[in-house]
């Protein structure tokens, strides 16, 4: 167990009140980046309209709204998605439904 979000490979957060910044978790490095942290967080709603995703493995877009995350989450992507090949892997639980967020997708709003 790790005492703080830069020292956990794997983070399970039970809230988006309870996420710390993404970059406080550890990104890996330019020799090992694969070494980055994967966060699960569980939310209370994914909606299927709103952010435009894009990026490998997604075939032309995805639509996804997720509002317990707040309106700054997009641009906190970003900062994130700019460290590639760097950066956190995200994925999303809400009840029987998990959305993944690889630190190459694109958010737009």
């Amino acid at each position: 167990m790790a005492a703080f979000p830069h020292e956990a490979d794997f983070g399970v957060v039970a809230g988006p009140e309870e996420l710390p910044p993404l970059e406080s978790f550890s990104a890996g490095s330019k020799e090992y980046p694969e070494r980055s942290a994967t966060v699960v967080l569980q939310v209370p709603v994914l909606h299927e309209s709103g952010w435009r995703l894009t990026g490998p493995g997604i075939r032309n877009e995805v639509r996804l709204s997720v509002p317990a995350l707040g309106e700054g989450f997009p641009a906190q992507w970003e900062r994130n998605r700019a460290r590639f090949p760097r950066g956190v892997d995200l994925y999303l639980s809400c009840g029987d439904r998990l959305c993944g967020l690889p630190r190459t997708t694109r958010i737009e709003i």
